[in-house]
């Protein structure tokens, strides 16, 4: 009896396996490592199989790139939270009934942290939009782009 992949399935698992890694995905498929290994070496030969396994890769991106923005935001809400309840300086009694301003070094510390993990995922963020295109209009021919070598005519 001759062997039928079933195209879906392998797309799939391949596209698992790409983000899962191939351990956890054989063990959430219930196949061996070595499966995923032959339906890696059939996607370079086999076109539907490279078709859709592109489309199941390209669908879970824009998932992932979604379900990131949500989070993202998410973590940024409650960053703003917690930034706004740190005082940088508080206000103490002094001994004789008077007041005075002491700094708070740990909510500055806090603070800086804050300031520079959110820098992090800003930059992190711009890199994963980085070659988006979105903000780059294409070069005609002669035309020259900032950044980019101008076009042969």
């Amino acid at each position: 009896m001759a062997y039928h992949l079933n195209h879906e399935r392998a797309a799939a698992i391949l596209a698992d396996a790409a983000y899962l890694g191939d351990e956890a995905t054989a063990k959430k498929w219930n196949i061996t490592v070595r499966t995923i290994f032959n339906y890696r070496e059939r996607l370079a030969s086999d076109p539907k199989l490279s078709e859709l396994f592109q489309r199941k890769t390209r669908r879970a991106e824009v998932g992932w790139a979604e379900r990131l923005k949500v989070t993202m935001g998410s973590i940024l809400d409650k960053a703003a939270m917690i930034v706004e309840s740190i005082e940088p300086v508080i206000v103490v009694e002094t001994s004789f009934g008077g007041q005075t301003n002491i700094v708070n070094t740990e909510g500055l510390k806090l603070l800086i942290d804050a300031g520079e993990r959110l820098g992090q995922i800003a930059l992190a963020m711009e890199m994963i939009h980085a070659g988006d295109g979105e903000n780059d209009p294409p070069a005609k021919a002669g035309e020259t782009v900032p950044g980019r070598p101008s076009l042969p005519n």
